[in-house]
């Protein structure tokens, strides 16, 4: 698109208003309200926001004795977590009736959704361990309004431990079943003029579902400047490298499928620098960031339709963000940003095909985008009501503009704790590069389109010291889906789904040392086209945590999942179509031994249930966790 294109409808995006305005979004204890002692629901940390943003901070992280991001996303309303069940395995968030590709995966600012892979962007959860993860914040629904490209269903936004003015240590260790060892080191502190923070994961477990293993090392560093009273830089980096051996998808598992292993070696690392600027009245936001990914598998052939293969993937992602805002009044904000998004793929692969079929089939390819940005958002307040209005332009290349507009609305009833939210946003997620640019004879389609959503949202909420709940409605159009044709054997722009439901929170703490959450999710997922259920996705899903101390150096806590049966698929499985409903319970108990010293265990599938995510593979059995933990301040 030429510059004199593009330059008036950005003119015309700042005509038409603003709304999220980042810069304002400073964390105050007044705006967090529970909904449970782990799981708190933040104005998106601003007064005049009308969006609801779960977060979980790093003492309910603790508190939780959860090891993954994915175990921690379980927890929450209106996102169906699915895994094969290995350790190690690709763990997906399906946000609202979405595809695994449509929830960005954010650490620091830097996304770590991978377009190269054959989930076209998903990410695995899996991976991502919350040692060294100070806060997680999602968000649900369309957001290309601030995110851009990729948000269609939702965001997982994760900021990294930092360093403080006081010193302070931690190492901890963890065994169980499985041969799993675990252990986090970690220290913090004042370094000069700088607060630094380091710390670093090691696991190792396999047995978890037959003969499936995981290793994986993880290094973590943030560095802390305050340039001045007005200037704050922020520095943080990560390094992962993971192996597993793990059961192929649609294969059927250790169960219908042959019992051949894929193995995956992956190295993953993210750098970003953030920096903030106060100038009179205007804030002023800068960030730069750059992640790298690289895979490589070895996967066995799936009897009858898919071969073996070898593939070398590498995905690197840079973004150049600004963002500006200003405080008219104390009733009206403006802001507006741009940003720079570049992304560079390679792909060495060969399908192993037998020589009746024409021997070994390469699928190399190398590819580039670049994406420029831009935003311009408000928010108004007049007695009980905020309002907020803005757009956005992306200009990917060679795909035309893409707008992302957003409306939302909060009114407060009076000086009661009752509010009512609601929201309303369009998004798009730009086709991967695995459907891009794989060869014809893999199903590459140079001219897909962007997939889009559409989304509404209406939430009436209670905000109580010791009472919170609320119920959501939420409707979201996925449009231009990609999909796979296997009459002309590519990728096609086909697929409409329709996502309608409700989400309903509830928490309840009637002392100090008791606390009681559920949350219940009920949701209608079709394919518009064909008018049959979405795979994977239940008609409902929910959870229970009960949260007791009988005294102050004991802590138990009892978490309860509950879903649906689900639509399945295995290219290997013939005879089944779909995987039962479930209950799984969990058990935690924390001892606090000392200041320093705290012992902990966690049981797993406590009540040994047999259930599945996927046809074929199944979900680990009872499994026990020790642990210990030293820490110095």
């Amino acid at each position: 698109m030429q510059a004199a294109d593009f330059a008036p409808k950005v003119v015309a995006a700042v005509l038409v208003g603003w709304s999220w305005i980042p810069g304002f979004a400073q964390e105050s204890r007044d705006d967090v309200a529970a909904v449970s002692e782990e799981i708190t629901v933040v104005d998106r940390a601003f007064e005049s926001q009308t969006s609801s943003v779960m977060t979980i901070d790093r003492l309910a992280i603790d508190n939780s004795g959860l090891r993954t991001v994915a175990e921690l996303l379980e927890q929450l309303a209106g996102i169906h977590v699915v895994s094969p069940g290995a350790r190690g395995a690709a763990s997906h968030a399906l946000t609202r009736g979405g595809d695994p590709n449509f929830t960005v995966v954010m650490l620091d600012g830097v996304p770590l959704n991978d377009p190269t892979g054959v989930q076209g962007g998903g990410f695995n959860l899996a991976t991502l361990p919350l040692g060294q993860i100070e806060s997680v914040q999602i968000l649900k629904g369309p957001h290309s309004y601030y995110f851009g490209s990729n948000a269609v269903a939702g965001v997982v936004n994760l900021t990294t431990r930092a360093g403080s003015e006081e010193l302070h240590a931690e190492v901890f260790l963890e065994g169980g079943d499985h041969s799993l060892r675990h252990a986090t080191v970690s220290v913090g502190g004042p370094a000069g003029a700088t607060a630094l923070f380091v710390g670093a994961d090691f696991e190792e477990e396999s047995g978890t579902v037959a003969d499936d293993s995981f290793e994986q090392t993880n290094f973590q560093t943030t560095l802390g400047f305050e340039l001045t009273e007005q200037a704050r830089l922020r520095l943080a980096g990560r390094f992962t490298e993971w192996t597993t051996d793990d059961y192929p998808e649609s294969s059927g598992g250790p169960v219908f499928g042959d019992g051949e292993l894929r193995r995956t070696e992956g190295r993953q690392f993210s750098f970003s620098l953030n920096l903030s600027l106060l100038a009179g009245a205007w804030l002023h936001a800068g960030s730069a960031t750059l992640g790298r990914s690289d895979t490589d598998l070895e996967s066995p052939a799936i009897f009858p339709l898919v071969p073996s293969s070898v593939e070398d993937r590498r995905y690197t992602r840079s973004q150049l963000n600004w963002t500006t805002t200003r405080e008219i009044s104390s009733r009206a904000r403006v802001g507006a940003g741009g940003q720079i998004d570049r992304e560079e793929a390679t792909n060495a692969s060969v399908l192993l095909l037998p020589p009746a079929f024409g021997g070994s089939l390469n699928g190399d390819y190398e590819l580039d985008r670049t994406t420029l940005g831009a935003f311009v958002e408000a928010a108004f307040e007049r007695r009980n009501l905020t309002v907020e209005i803005g757009a956005r332009a992306d200009d990917p290349e060679d795909l035309g503009l893409e707008w992302s507009p957003r409306l939302g609305f909060r009114y407060r009833f009076g000086e009661t704790d009752w509010q009512l939210r609601g929201n309303w946003s369009q998004a798009f997620k730009l086709p991967s590069f695995f459907a891009l640019a794989s060869p014809p004879q893999l199903g590459g389609n140079p001219d897909l389109l962007p997939e889009t959503s559409q989304g509404a949202d209406l939430g009436l909420e209670l905000q109580g010291r010791k009472t919170q709940a609320g119920v959501v409605l939420f409707s979201i159009d996925y449009q231009d889906l990609i999909d796979f044709d296997f009459d002309t054997f590519s990728h096609v722009n086909r697929s409409r789904v329709s996502a309608d439901g409700v989400e309903l929170f509830a928490r309840w703490q009637p002392t100090s040392s008791l606390e009681l959450a559920l949350h219940w999710t009920f949701q209608d997922v079709e394919d518009q086209r064909s008018g049959d259920p979405v795979l994977n996705q239940p008609d409902w899903f929910g959870g229970l945590q009960l949260s007791w101390a009988p005294f102050e150096a004991l802590r138990l806590r009892l978490d309860a999942r509950f879903t649906d049966e689900s639509a399945d698929r295995q290219l290997a499985v013939f005879t089944r179509d779909s995987v039962e409903a479930y209950e799984v319970l969990g058990l935690g108990v924390a001892w606090q031994l000392s200041d320093r010293w705290l012992l902990s265990a966690h049981i797993d599938n406590l009540t040994d249930e047999a259930y599945e995510h996927f046809i074929g593979f199944p979900q680990p059995a009872r499994t026990v966790q020790v642990g210990v933990k030293y820490s110095r301040q």
